[in-house]
């Protein structure tokens, strides 16, 4: 049910906090968005790349996606329950981009 997204503008510090989360990820890739919100909210969301892997994570872990990476949340990695995390956003210009 989660679309692989992206950001043009920040990265994404993906923290779960109170359960298992899968994730999808892949290199930038020549698609074009499904659902265009870069102007809006630096997001856009993509058909699944080629080529995807998957990652699992466990509370207290976290997984950083630069600018531009494709990657997909919130994939549940046993039954799907409430998932709580917490998400940091960092501008390019403060990672030297």
């Amino acid at each position: 049910e989660s679309r692989a997204e992206a950001h043009h503008q920040y990265a994404d510090i993906q923290i779960p906090f109170s359960t298992n989360e899968r994730y999808g990820f892949a290199l930038p890739q020549d698609l074009a968005p499904s659902d265009d919100q870069l102007k809006e909210k630096d997001l856009a969301f993509f058909p699944t790349p080629v080529g995807e892997s998957f990652i699992d994570t466990t509370p207290g872990t976290y997984l950083v996606f630069m600018p531009k990476e494709l990657h997909r949340p919130c994939l549940a990695t046993k039954e799907k329950g409430k998932l709580r995390k917490v998400v940091v956003k960092v501008h390019q210009s403060l990672l030297g981009l």
